[in-house]
């Protein structure tokens, strides 16, 4: 096994162009795990796993599955 490959030498100036496209395509957050209790928005129930609906952060019991 040869020397360890610096990441510097798989990028050229076509892969810096792309990434700044995937900047501009920013991900979502669909889930919210927190080590002490957080609110869920809507029922207000102490959790520690709350995921988005509708702007909000809510518990398991308050978010509706079958939206998507």
């Amino acid at each position: 096994m040869g020397e360890d490959a610096s990441l510097d030498e798989f990028l050229n100036s076509e892969s810096s162009e792309q990434s700044g496209a995937a900047d501009a395509d920013a991900s979502t957050t669909t889930y919210a795990w927190s080590d002490g209790a957080a609110t869920c928005g809507t029922c207000g129930e102490a959790v520690e796993r709350r995921w988005q609906q509708a702007g909000d952060l809510v518990c398991v019991e308050c978010k509706d599955w079958d939206r998507a």
